[in-house]
């Protein structure tokens, strides 16, 4: 199945939907949490933001150390961090 970077899929065999994020398995392996609910909340919010927020999130994860990478993700799709 391909999903678009806006569309709600349906995550596992539950009826929970969760917002599909660009380089999702990039930020999971980076420790991020991408069912957070405050994560999905802002996402489904700011969803015209996601690809420069994440892709500029990936690139600061990998010349600094991220404590709460979920949090951090949060930040930058808010304050629309860029690349």
């Amino acid at each position: 199945m391909t999903v678009g970077i806006n569309e709600i899929v349906p995550y596992s065999s539950s009826d929970e939907l969760i917002f599909a994020f660009p380089r999702s398995s990039e930020l999971q392996q980076q420790g991020v949490n991408i069912q957070n609910q405050q994560l999905q909340t802002v996402a489904k919010d700011y969803p015209e933001r996601l690809p420069s927020a994440v892709n500029a999130w990936l690139k600061w994860v990998s010349y600094t150390s991220v404590e709460h990478p979920t949090l951090s993700l949060i930040k930058a799709i808010k304050e629309h961090w860029k690349s």
